[in-house]
């Protein structure tokens, strides 16, 4: 917005002001009916018989450039201003874009340096301790009501949107899913030690039945 208010204030300098009375001439570089519009960085703007057009300084003659005198002047006025303003703007973009690394690095440290500490304190703690931390500090509690993957998914699918720039935010959801595999791993041991159990348990019935 700052930068949008500098460039229209600057650049309203560079047109001769609309309500002054427009410059009449009958004839200028080979066209009747004149009128002077204004004088900006690119030129003296006329109005004449067939339309509106810019002068061109270098093709006028020598009674042109007198009828002109002042129009003249004032181009060179403006096109030092406008040179002025590109200078300005140059450096204006400078600073924006040095602030705007400056910012970006201090939001990058700032994030890494969250997610390092969120490493070293799940390093020991289950997949569940992980997601309720976690979907409490986003405000998705909800979650809790979807299956392990789903919440898994879920939460580093928030990882990722609010630690954009941070390059160890990998780590952490690898660090999770890691987690959610030992669990389900276990789960899967547990529910084959059952059915193993369950078939011996039936097993040693039907031979019973047998005798």
């Amino acid at each position: 917005m700052r930068r949008g208010l500098f460039i229209f204030s600057v650049l309203a300098v560079f047109t001769v002001c609309a309500a002054e009375p427009a410059k009449k001439l009958p004839y200028i570089a080979g066209f009747t009916d004149v009128q002077v519009m204004s004088v900006d960085h690119k030129g003296i703007q006329i109005m004449h018989s067939n339309g509106m057009c810019y002068l061109n300084p270098g093709e006028l003659s020598e009674a042109d450039k007198k009828n002109l005198e002042e129009e003249l002047k004032l181009l060179e006025i403006r096109k030092k201003e406008y040179q002025d303003y590109l200078v300005a703007l140059k450096k204006q973009q400078a600073a924006e874009a040095k602030k705007a690394k400056a910012d970006t690095a201090a939001q990058t440290k700032a994030q890494m340096a969250e997610i390092n500490a969120m490493l070293k304190e799940f390093q020991k703690a289950d997949v569940y301790k992980i997601l309720r931390a976690l979907e409490k500090k986003f405000g998705v509690e909800k979650n809790r009501n979807m299956g392990l993957r789903g919440r898994v998914k879920a939460i580093e699918g928030h990882i990722t949107r609010n630690y954009p720039l941070a390059k160890n935010r990998k780590n952490l959801t690898n660090l999770i899913t890691a987690k959610r595999n030992e669990i389900e791993k276990k789960l899967r041991a547990e529910a084959a030690k059952r059915a193993a159990a369950a078939k011996a348990k039936a097993e040693a019935e039907a031979a019973k039945k047998k005798k």
